[in-house]
Parts: C-alpha cells; sequence; structure tokens
C-alpha cells in the first residue's frame, strides 16, 4: 500500500533534455534583426533581385556549398585516422548532422552533437575530441589571421603587420588554457579525477599529431583551399545577382561576418553576419542589396541543406534503429 501511493521525487533534467529549453530567443533575435534589414533595404527590392537571378550560377552555388562542406568534414576525417579507424561515410553522417544541428538550433549544440554520434559508432571521446580541437584550432586560427588583415583594410582600426603575431599568441592563450584547466581539476581532488584522467587522454592524443607533421600539414593545406573555394562561392553569389566584387574582398569581408556570427545572440549567426558584411562593404562601394541577396541565397541554401541532412538522418534512424557499438571505446 505504501509503494502504491509513494510519491515520486522529482529528478533533474537529463543533459539531453536541457539544451531544448535553452536559448530559443535566439530565434527572435535573428528574425527581428532580418526583418529590419530588409525593411531598412526594402522587400520589392530583395524580390526584384530574386526575380533576375541567373539560375546557372545560383545552380553553381549550391554544387559549390556542397564540396565546400564535404572538405570540411574529410580533412577532420583524415585527422581522426591518425588516432583511430573510422570508416569515411560513417565521419560524414556524424559531421553533416552536427553542421546541421549547429545551424537550425540555438545554443552550441554541434559540437557535442559530432562527439557523441561518433560515440556511439565506437569512437572513444578522445580521440574525436582531439581531432577536432586540432581542426577547429587551425580553422579559427587562419580565420582569425584573415580577419585581422581585413580590419586593418576595410576598417579604420591599422594593425599594419601587427596581425602577423595573431597565430602566436593564440597559441600562448591556448597554452595558458590548457595549464589553467589542468591546475584547476588537480585541485578538485576526488570529484575530478574522471575529468583528469580524460584531460591526460586528451593530451596524450593531441602528442600523437606531433609525431604525425604530414597529417597536420595536409588539414593545414586543405583548411586554405576550402577558405579558397568559399571566396569563390561569395564571388559566385554576387555574379548571380549581376554584381561584381573583388577576390580580396569575398577571401575576406565573410570571414569577418563570420566571426561577428559566432556572438550566441542569433541561431547560426542570422542576421549579426548580414548586417556586419552590409556594413563592410559599403565601404568599397558595393550596394545592401546585392549584400543582402547574395548572403541570402547561400544562407537559403545551407538552411535547405541542413533541414534534409536532419531528415534524412531521423528516418535512417526510424528504418535501421540507433547505430551500435562497432568496438570497445576507450573513455
Amino acid at each position: 500500500m505504501t509503494e502504491r501511493f509513494k510519491v515520486k521525487e522529482p529528478h533533474p533534467r537529463s543533459e539531453a533534455e536541457t539544451p531544448r529549453w535553452l536559448g530559443w530567443w535566439r530565434f527572435g533575435v535573428a528574425i527581428g534583426l532580418l526583418t529590419i534589414l530588409l525593411l531598412v533595404v526594402r522587400l520589392e527590392n530583395i524580390i526584384d533581385a530574386f526575380r533576375r537571378v541567373n539560375p546557372a550560377y545560383a545552380l553553381a552555388i549550391v554544387g559549390l556549398l556542397a564540396v565546400w562542406l564535404l572538405l570540411g568534414g574529410i580533412k577532420g576525417w583524415l585527422l581522426l585516422g591518425c588516432l583511430t579507424t573510422a570508416r569515411l561515410g560513417t565521419f560524414l553522417s556524424a559531421y553533416l548532422v552536427s553542421w546541421a544541428t549547429a545551424l537550425l538550433l540555438p545554443g552550441q549544440l554541434g559540437d557535442a552533437t559530432q562527439v557523441i554520434l561518433l560515440r556511439r559508432h565506437g569512437i572513444p571521446i578522445s580521440k574525436s575530441s582531439a581531432s577536432y580541437l586540432l581542426d577547429k584550432t587551425i580553422s579559427l586560427g587562419w580565420m582569425v589571421l584573415v580577419a585581422m588583415y581585413g580590419i586593418d583594410r576595410y576598417t579604420p582600426l591599422k594593425f599594419g603587420v601587427g596581425w602577423l603575431l595573431a597565430p602566436p599568441l593564440l597559441l600562448l592563450l591556448g597554452l595558458a588554457l590548457a595549464l589553467m584547466l589542468r591546475r584547476m581539476s588537480r585541485r578538485m581532488g576526488n570529484l575530478a579525477s574522471r575529468v583528469q584522467d580524460g584531460f591526460n587522454n586528451l593530451l596524450e592524443n593531441l602528442k600523437t599529431f606531433a609525431r604525425r607533421p604530414g597529417a597536420v600539414t595536409l588539414n593545414i593545406s586543405l583548411t586554405l583551399i576550402k577558405w579558397l573555394l568559399q571566396a569563390f562561392i561569395y564571388q559566385g553569389a554576387f555574379y548571380a545577382f549581376g554584381h561584381t566584387i573583388d577576390f580580396a574582398a569575398a577571401a575576406t569581408i565573410p570571414v569577418m561576418g563570420s566571426f561577428i556570427g559566432y556572438i550566441p545572440i542569433t541561431v547560426g549567426g542570422a542576421g549579426t553576419s548580414e548586417l556586419t558584411s552590409i556594413v563592410l562593404f559599403a565601404r568599397i562601394g558595393v550596394e545592401a542589396t546585392a549584400v543582402l541577396s547574395a548572403y541570402l541565397l547561400i544562407r537559403a541554401t545551407l538552411l535547405g541543406g541542413a533541414l534534409l541532412t536532419i531528415c534524412l538522418s531521423r528516418t535512417r534512424t526510424r528504418r535501421h534503429g540507433p547505430p551500435t557499438t562497432e568496438c570497445n571505446p576507450a573513455p
């Protein structure tokens, strides 16, 4: 009788449930910013621009974005291959789902999604995290260099050759952060033993890359190729609407807009990237209608790809069930 009428104690939310309720206000901010931009630029101008868009160039943009996205997954897979065996299809599936999650959902869910999905396929978290961390560091390091060059060229701020100091400063910052985290984990005592073990495993995996300079060099090369491809994509997007921009602007200003998009006030940087790019392109005489039209074409293509990726992933999960562990992963 007592068990029948026993009141169940409330249990805290799981980590999987919590993100559903966090950050949804960013959708409102994104929609608000895009609405303001459409009103300022005039919606009829954007509609007229899309009516006159060159369909051949628009299709080419779709194809180039697909190549650009796959290239990002391949360069991450090559790094992970230095630490463990992973099928290209398995990795690309996890990579695309994590990318789509980061683009469609509020919060920083994409990074965790990739690690979790790879873990389900038997890839140890320490190994996938190490390869992801190095890949992200290389990409962000190059973006910092490009953005600092863009600030020097397209804004009143002038760094001169000072922007070349960005890589060593980032390296020192990363080392300082690693040492700080290690000291903090030691001071936390027994509660942080698992964190300490995970951190040590991560460091050991990162040391493996020091013995594989060829893989790191290849990743840097692919990062540069991906950046050049992105520049051609933006040039093509402007050209699809009958506007021409120089390569330096196409290779620099979108990167600067992407950095502003990292500020966690909108979903996927929607609105903030467009606003930043409109301001910067205006300094070289490109009208706002051309900028917003080109960016909306690229964003609409990426959103369509993200939605398709999520739908295909859910369909596959319903048909085949969750993936089974392929090996005994290390913690």
